[in-house]
């Protein structure tokens, strides 16, 4: 703790090592004349504690005439305090060097005569005395009475200067005049000791308390670093927590705090605290959050101030924001277990019973919740229903958001819902247990508890279920008869006793995932952020898209649906949506499309990206880049990698022993699906409504209203299609489940949004010719999903095959070949038949998302048509060409040529390419780098080469060509030259200083429209030659291709000449040196 001075010293202003009795009320006075109303000293000046020594010598001598009595039990006598006088006025910031010691006796005093008299003038008879008492003594006492009698005449010599009038000090200036801090010096004294300080005590009301009455502040004993004893005031006495502040007195206390704040921390701790307040002040629901963000304050304060330094945070940084979320989890999580005992009528009802929290027709329109899967409150477990821990759910925070009434920061459910109890069975209202009668839940699954016997049990074993355990979910039982040792505490939905979220936890913790995906569990309790969004000052409600309007029949069905899972609640006004969110919202424009792959059924999709009157969409708000995935792409699966282990290391024998294994597989010999050996298979498998399974952070529901008809709002609890950080959000369960199939060596697994790619390979041969052993399968993954909560769809999956379908590809295992499935080739010949009829032999325009949706589908095919590279060059700088995104442009010939090409080899059967392994990655020291002021420069060993901007740069940096496509192309070109080298069936390292490019690259796509063109062109020309770029990220000053971007390459390196052809979307603007 920070009690002390850099110096070791004892902080200023505090009295050490001992307390007298005046400093402790609670304490009866001993002694003769000692009386509970005695005046206490001022201990912060000589004379009190010269006093109070006094009174410590009559204590003293008055026990030890009692224990001369043969009195037994005396208390142990009291050590007599400290003369030294404070100075320097305590105003210094923490952990700072006193400036000098007080100036010797000689230099102040004149006559040895005249300090004596300075000092007898200065001091009272009886103080005297024991001043006397202290100077007979030998030792640091004495020595301490010598120092005081130096202060005492330095003291007399500054009142002498202060005779007369007294002085004003410097002019303030005006913006800080007024500002004169109110609070206590006690107060300002207990933070620079390293002390909380509560903000109760920094309230207007009580400043004025405490000026008013002096003596409200109480004092009492504590320890600093050194384990000495300091008085210091404590906050606690007659004074009410500090959570029980409302926003108006935090805001008010915090006004005072900052005021005092440069007399205690250094004026960039100043600017850090000003900062943390900025931030929290500014969320956009503030009210709704003040519970966590006031509990949050508070931790942050009191983790500052303890220590013997003060440590430093970051406001707004992903490790503060993070420990605000696990807050307003921690505190959603109590609302939901709490307040069970109360009355419903009251309005409190049981926090952990479940209820439907946006039932209509209810008067108390305070309670504020989301509902899960099955419309309850089941704690921190947030539902099973709908999905991963929680899903449907209320999305987040035990099914709830969060609100203020005044009294409680975070109201409790009602006891019931608006239909009557909660039948334990079913999930529905209206009825009880006993009298329940349905053999399915709401979302269509078979019910799993029954009533028999006057209990409750599971149908399939008959085991009794604890009806108290279920209705109030993670809190203590109350049932006396409780089943809970044989099981009971299961849940009589879903027959789990873990539930999701939970069951994650563990399995990451036991597996060793935690630290990379730790914060899954709360995100699956709380609810997942859908990016740093901006405050809501108004509400937005454009109208849906005409594709919405005409297919209302099929909105409205869904929108039902999405209602009886828990998904969406609703429909509601526009003030009662606002009422229940506590803040303003938005809603998208509804559209309808079909689905991929599925003819005949449709999606809705919210049009997040549309903007409002000054041009800011949902979208607009959302970074895709803060929210990375893992992609498995057809290249990685042709040469996906798989460490050859024995039977031993797979999840069937004990988990040390797997753990041994699995940590030194890397030195053994693996295998790629281009040289799989016999034996090796694949299944493929789906996630049902992958998205509409996330729960959504209860302060983001606002961004995802949903508007059905005019003036119609449901509130959506879980992510929808349509939302930039959709795909992230959904990576965000899918990452972790991948990985722990991973660990147990179920794999090697890739993914591509929802749909997953299961293999394995053998890891004995089987009794007969032909016949093997493996480590795992499809029903191993299909119970782990189940017991996390991971809703594996039910039919669109395969069984372990030498052959499966996975991103739109048929891979041939045994023949190492990959072809374009059957019914996606059918679907892109569709796609380009539209295409060329809204070309019209050249006569009619097409827009700019029908081509970039074109090129995306034939860039994909190239993977197995690799000669039809070429024939994408000229569409790609067709849609370079476009100057506006909702401006059509006639195509020229040359494009509709190759789209007929197109259209001509994808209408015949597929082609089957053969996989060949790439190997090892070949690190060629390769280095990439470009300038916004000279060009591009590339370095191959010893070797560069460079090109310059042939035009001004406000010429090339226009329609998003901007210093990231720039660095794109650097590589584009890099890859290039390699082509030309000849190169083939290889992964190469290449090194960048853009690491915003090198993420894009991986991800295989970017924001900028520009350098996805330059993307898509670079995996055109790996796919055909069976390449693969591994960019890495270095420090610009080590970048050997940095010099060569601006000009100067140096001595060192040799020049060579690449002579490929310049892409015709590259050519106007660079020229080869």
């Amino acid at each position: 703790m920070a009690g002390e001075e850099s110096n070791g010293a004892p902080p200023e202003g505090m009295i050490r090592p001992n307390l007298g009795a005046y400093s402790q009320p609670d304490r009866a006075p001993d002694g003769p004349g000692a009386g509970g109303n005695s005046i206490q000293p001022d201990l912060t000046t000589t004379g009190g504690r010269i006093t109070e020594n006094e009174a410590r010598v009559s204590r003293n001598e008055s026990r030890s005439v009692r224990r001369d009595a043969g009195e037994e039990g005396v208390e142990a006598d009291e050590e007599l305090l400290e003369l030294e006088e404070t100075w320097g006025g305590g105003g210094g910031q923490r952990a700072e060097p006193r400036t000098q010691p007080p100036a010797p006796v000689t230099e102040i005093l004149g006559p040895a005569s005249a300090a004596e008299a300075a000092a007898l003038a200065s001091l009272e008879a009886a103080p005297f005395n024991a001043f006397m008492l202290a100077m007979k003594q030998e030792g640091d006492l004495k020595e301490k009475a010598l120092e005081y009698l130096q202060n005492i005449a330095s003291g007399k010599k500054k009142s002498d200067k202060h005779s007369g009038l007294l002085k004003e000090g410097p002019e303030l200036p005006p913006d800080q005049r007024g500002r004169r801090s109110r609070i206590d010096r006690r107060l300002i004294t207990l933070l620079k000791l390293g002390f909380h300080l509560p903000l109760t005590l920094c309230t207007n009301e009580a400043l004025e308390i405490v000026r008013a009455a002096p003596a409200r502040l109480q004092c009492k004993t504590q320890s600093d670093i050194d384990g000495n004893k300091v008085i210091v005031v404590d906050p606690t006495a007659g004074w009410r927590e500090e959570l029980s502040l409302t926003p108006e007195e935090w805001r008010d206390a915090w006004t005072n705090l900052l005021q005092i704040l440069p007399e205690v921390v250094p004026p960039e701790a100043v600017a850090r605290f000003q900062k943390h307040h900025t931030y929290l002040v500014q969320q956009h629901s503030f009210h709704t959050l003040f519970p966590a963000i006031l509990r949050f304050d508070i931790g942050i304060r009191h983790d500052y101030f303890w220590g013997a330094e003060c440590t430093p945070f970051h406001p707004g940084d992903n490790e503060y924001v993070a420990d605000l979320m696990k807050i307003c989890s921690t505190i959603s999580m109590e609302r939901s277990n709490g307040n069970q005992n109360q009355d419903a009528g009251s309005g409190g009802g049981g926090g952990g019973v479940r209820y439907h929290p946006y039932q209509q027709n209810q008067h108390n329109q305070g309670d504020r919740g989301g509902g899960n899967g099955f419309q309850n409150r089941r704690g921190g477990r947030g539902g099973h229903g709908g999905g991963y821990g929680g899903g449907g759910g209320g999305g987040g925070y035990g099914g709830g958001g969060f609100q203020n009434n005044g009294q409680r920061p975070f109201g409790a459910g009602r006891g019931q819902a608006a239909g009557g109890s909660l039948c334990l069975i079913c999930a529905q209202t209206g009825h009880r247990a006993d009298a329940c009668t349905r053999t399915r839940l709401p979302n269509g699954n078979a019910v799993f508890a029954t009533f028999a016997n006057n209990q409750l049990c599971a149908v399939a074993s008959g085991n009794a279920l604890c009806m108290s355990w279920n209705a109030t979910g993670r809190a203590p039982c109350t049932n006396f008869r409780c089943p809970g040792a044989n099981g009971g505490h299961t849940c009589s939905f879903c027959g789990t006793a873990g539930h999701h979220a939970d069951v994650f936890e563990e399995e990451l913790r036991r597996w060793g995932l935690w630290e990379e995906f730790g914060y899954l569990p709360t995100r699956l309790r709380g609810g997942f952020p859908i990016g740093n969004m901006e405050p809501l000052t108004r509400t937005f409600t454009p109208e849906n898209h005409k594709g919405g309007k005409e297919n209302m029949d099929f909105i409205e069905e869904y929108v039902a649906e999405q209602v009886a899972l828990g998904h969406m609640t609703g429909p509601y006004s526009r003030e009662r949506v606002e009422g229940i969110l506590g803040t303003p919202f938005r809603s998208s424009p509804l559209s309808v499309v079909e689905k991929a792959g599925s003819v005949g059924k449709w999606r809705l999709i919210q049009n997040c990206s549309f903007p409002d009157e000054f041009g800011v969409s949902v979208n607009d708000m959302i970074d895709s880049d803060d929210f990375p995935t893992k992609w498995g792409t057809a290249a990685e699966v042709a040469e996906i990698t798989r460490a050859k282990i024995s039977a031993e290391a797979h999840a069937r024998v004990a988990r040390d022993q797997r753990g041994a294994l699995w940590g030194e597989q890397k030195l053994m010999v693996t295998l790629q699906v281009a040289t799989a050996p016999p034996g090796a298979q694949m299944a493929t498998l789906d996630i049902d409504s992958a998205f509409r399974r996330i729960p959504i952070w209860p302060p983001h529901k606002a961004y995802l209203v949903v508007q059905a008809k005019p003036e119609r709002f449901m509130i959506n609890h879980v992510c929808c299609f349509g939302i930039g950080s959709g795909p992230g959000l959904q990576g965000g369960v899918m990452d972790p489940f991948v990985a722990l199939l991973d660990v147990r060596l179920w794999g090697p697994n890739k993914k591509w949004v929802d749909d997953l790619n299961n293999m394995r390979f053998p890891i004995a041969a089987g009794p007969n010719p032909g016949e093997w052993v493996y480590g795992h399968s499809v029903e191993d993954i299909f119970e782990l999903a189940g017991r996390l909560g991971v809703p594996l769809h039910q039919e669109k999956w395969t069984r372990h095959a030498y052959t499966g379908v996975y991103a739109g590809f048929v891979w041939d295992l045994p023949n190492k070949t990959v072809a374009i499935a059957e019914s996606k080739r059918d679907k892109y010949v569709r796609r380009l038949d539209e295409a060329l009829a809204e070309a019209r032999e050249g006569a009619g325009r097409v827009n700019l998302k029908t081509m970039q949706k074109l090129n995306g589908t034939l860039s994909h095919c190239t993977f197995v048509y690799t000669s039809g590279r070429s024939f994408l060059a000229g569409l790609s700088s067709f849609i370079a060409s476009f100057n506006n995104e909702h401006a059509g442009r006639y195509p020229p010939k040359s494009v509709i040529s190759d789209l007929k090409w197109w259209r001509a080899i994808l209408a015949k059967p597929s082609i089957k390419r053969p996989l060949v392994p790439r190997g090892e990655i070949r690190d060629l020291d390769m280095w990439v780098d470009a300038s916004s002021n000279w060009g591009i420069g590339i370095v191959i060993g010893k070797e560069w080469d460079a090109w310059r901007w042939a035009v001004p740069y406000r010429e090339w940096h226009a329609q998003g060509r901007d210093i990231g496509w720039a660095e794109m192309v650097a590589i584009e070109l890099l890859m290039r030259r390699l082509e030309e080298l000849g190169w083939e069936n290889a992964d190469f390292r290449i090194r960048s200083d853009n690491d915003g490019v090198i993420k894009a690259f991986r991800k295989g796509r970017s924001r900028n429209w520009q350098v996805n063109l330059s993307i898509r062109r670079t995996e055109h020309l790996c796919i055909a030659h069976n390449l693969f770029a591994h960019p890495e990220y270095v420090n610009t000053k080590v970048n050997r291709a940095d010099p060569v971007s601006r000009g100067t390459p140096g001595s060192s390196l040799k020049r060579f000449r690449c002579g490929f052809e310049m892409p015709k979307e590259l050519a106007p603007y660079l020229s080869h040196v």
